[in-house]
């Protein structure tokens, strides 16, 4: 078990990150890592920590040149049980004529939406955020994104949104495992990771990128090193289904060409999208057609749920909007309030309950519901189906 620490200073050195099992820091370990310039001066410090223990709270101090960290404190999890939080354009803001103190103002809007969530659930140990984190893609902007200390004890899985494309800081920002290093076209930035948590393998695609050969391929690796995960959750900026934004739609229409067959080959369960800034849960769709309603509780279907959250700090109320209903399960009426989402994954379900900041009851909440004797026959016909195919 591992987990990724990156962080800004001004001098080049030999970043480090001591670790103990003690709020003392006694009888630590000791991680080096490298460093990279930053875009607007100064570096990032990049530190892997591995050999951790499950079910085990660390306590954590990050040095290099000029510059040591308070301790901070995180808990690895062991089990099939645990919590995220998944939100989408975040859109930390610097350059806003009609607002001079934008990059306060929307780095506090998403510190205050965190605590609205750990208010509901204060095991969240996993934020995901679908893309756009910035809006002109400035170092300052995602300095301002991760400034909070509630952060500090929390992992966050980014996907590449097209705002964070218009600058080149998304590259430096970020600290990523298992990133595809065999797609012949990447872009400067970044591109597809993986990363597993409990029973679920989370695949955070580029979807900026229309490599459609090279992604199928990276996802089939990552299946391939992860063939014992129960779930397998997908996340990327641009929205395929919902159509809330007529349009788009020929660019949804692409995308869907693009991605879907991937979902229905790899079997992924749960797609997490963005871009449109409107919230939308689709049906269970294979082969691009609905093969189960959207309901509370939609179990042992083959199919993925494709689903779009509200923007952070740029939420959505236009009246003049579409909704494709061949696809849509629930779509909620579009309104200026924030909108985020708490998964909560346990060995059979996987529940996404969705709130309004300040508001204590959820406005939607569904399950997905896997049964192991399913899950097990599935594998089972996956692993026949590959072998079929290899003996082509």
């Amino acid at each position: 078990m591992a987990r990724n620490f990156s962080w800004y200073s001004e001098a080049e050195s030999k970043p480090t990150v001591t670790v103990s099992t003690k709020k003392n820091l006694s009888s630590p370990e000791v991680f080096e890592g490298t460093c990279i310039e930053a875009v607007e001066g100064g570096v990032v410090n990049k530190v892997t920590v591995s050999g951790l223990k499950e079910n085990t709270t660390y306590y954590y101090k990050c040095s290099s040149e000029g510059f040591e960290s308070q301790v901070y404190s995180f808990k690895t999890s062991g089990d099939s049980d645990f919590s995220a939080m998944y939100v989408t354009d975040v859109h930390i803001t610097e350059i806003d004529d009609a607002n001079e103190n934008s990059l306060s103002d929307t780095s506090y809007r998403f510190n205050e939406t965190f605590e609205d969530a750990l208010s509901k659930n204060d095991d969240i140990s996993l934020v995901l955020s679908a893309g756009d984190q910035a809006t002109e893609g400035l170092e300052s902007e995602y300095k301002a994104m991760t400034a909070s200390d509630l952060f500090k004890g929390v992992s966050i899985a980014t996907a590449m949104g097209n705002h964070d494309r218009k600058g080149v800081a998304y590259k430096s920002f970020k600290n990523l495992p298992n990133e595809d290093t065999e797609a012949s076209i990447r872009s400067y930035n970044g591109t597809d990771y993986w990363f597993v948590k409990g029973d679920a393998l989370f695949l955070v695609m580029d979807s900026n990128s229309g490599n459609g050969a090279a992604h199928a391929d990276f996802v089939e690796r990552a299946v391939e090193a992860n063939p014992d995960v129960k779930w397998k959750v997908m996340m990327c900026h641009h929205d395929l289904y919902s159509g809330r934004i007529p349009h788009r739609e020929s660019e949804n229409a692409f995308i869907r060409m693009l991605w879907a067959p991937i979902c229905d080959e790899f079997g992924i369960d749960l797609f997490l999208l963005g871009h449109s800034h409107y919230y939308t849960v689709s049906n269970i769709l294979y082969n691009g057609k609905t093969v189960a309603p959207y309901s509370a509780e939609m179990k042992d279907n083959k199919g993925t749920v494709y689903m779009v959250s509200g923007s952070i700090t740029r939420p959505r109320d236009d009246d003049d909007i579409g909704l494709n209903d061949e696809w849509i399960g629930y779509a909620n009426t579009p309104d200026e309030r924030i909108i985020y989402n708490v998964l909560d994954f346990t060995e059979d379900s996987i529940t996404v309950s969705s709130y309004y900041t300040g508001e204590n009851a959820p406005f939607n909440s569904y399950k997905i519901v896997k049964h192991i004797e399913v899950f097990k026959s599935l594998s089972k016909a996956s692993l026949n189906l590959f072998t079929y195919l290899s003996n082509i």
